[in-house]
C-alpha cells in the first residue's frame, strides 16, 4: 500500500513539474514572440473572400472547377486566374458568368437554376456562356459541319435566330426540312414547361 501511496505522490510531483515547465515555456515563448527577434514564417492563406477578389482590377477569376475547359486557351488579352468563387468566372465587381454544356442541361435542366440561386443577389450582369457549335449540334439533324457552316454564313447565333428558314435552306448541306426543324428548335422556349395532364 505504501508503495501505491509513493507512485501516486511521484505522478503528482511529475505532472505538477511539466505544468511548471509547460507555463515557463509558454511564457517564455510569448515573450520570444513581443521581441524584435521574433519573424512570423506562417505561410499566409491564399486570398478568395469575395472582398479580395473583388478588390483586384482587370482579371479575370476561375474557377477551380473549370479547370480543363476549353474556353480558357480563349481568354488572351486580359490575365486570369483560379480562386475560389460562386460563379464560373468573376469579371469585375458587378459582372459575372456561368458555363453551361447544352448536353448538361438536357441531362440536368434544373443545374442552371441552382447555380443562380447560389448567386443570391451579388452580381448585376450575369453571362450564359454555352459553346455554339456544341449547342449547334445538340440539334438531331444538324453536325459540326452545319454548325460552322451557320457561324461562318451568320456569324452570330442571333442572325441564325433572325432568318427564316428559306434563308437557312441557302447555306450548303441544308435543305427546308432541315432548315424548318432549326428554326423551330431555336424558337422553342429555353425552359421546359410542367406537363398539366389531369386525370
Amino acid at each position: 500500500m505504501n508503495n501505491t501511496r509513493e507512485s501516486i505522490e511521484d505522478l503528482d510531483n511529475v505532472s505538477s513539474s511539466k505544468q511548471a515547465k509547460n507555463t515557463s515555456f509558454q511564457t517564455a515563448f510569448s515573450n520570444l514572440k513581443k521581441s524584435e527577434f521574433y519573424k512570423d514564417f506562417s505561410v499566409p492563406k491564399p486570398e478568395t473572400s469575395l472582398a479580395t477578389v473583388l478588390n483586384k482590377a482587370n482579371i479575370v477569376f476561375v474557377s477551380p472547377k473549370q479547370k480543363g475547359n476549353p474556353l480558357l486557351k480563349y481568354i488572351t488579352n486580359v490575365p486570369w486566374e483560379y480562386s475560389d468563387i460562386v460563379p464560373d468566372y468573376v469579371m469585375g465587381k458587378t459582372t459575372c458568368a456561368l458555363f453551361l454544356s447544352i448536353r448538361y442541361h438536357q441531362l440536368n435542366p434544373d443545374y442552371i437554376h441552382e447555380r443562380l440561386k447560389l448567386l443570391a443577389n451579388a452580381y448585376n450582369l450575369r453571362v450564359l456562356l454555352v459553346q455554339l457549335i456544341n449547342a449547334l449540334t445538340t440539334v438531331k439533324s444538324i453536325n459540326k459541319t452545319d454548325a460552322t457552316t451557320l457561324l461562318t454564313t451568320f456569324d452570330t447565333l442571333a442572325d441564325i435566330v433572325r432568318a427564316h428558314p428559306n434563308t437557312l435552306a441557302l447555306c450548303p448541306g441544308f435543305g427546308l426540312h432541315k432548315a424548318q426543324k432549326l428554326h423551330r428548335i431555336l424558337h422553342e422556349s429555353f425552359l421546359r414547361t410542367p406537363n398539366l395532364s389531369t386525370k
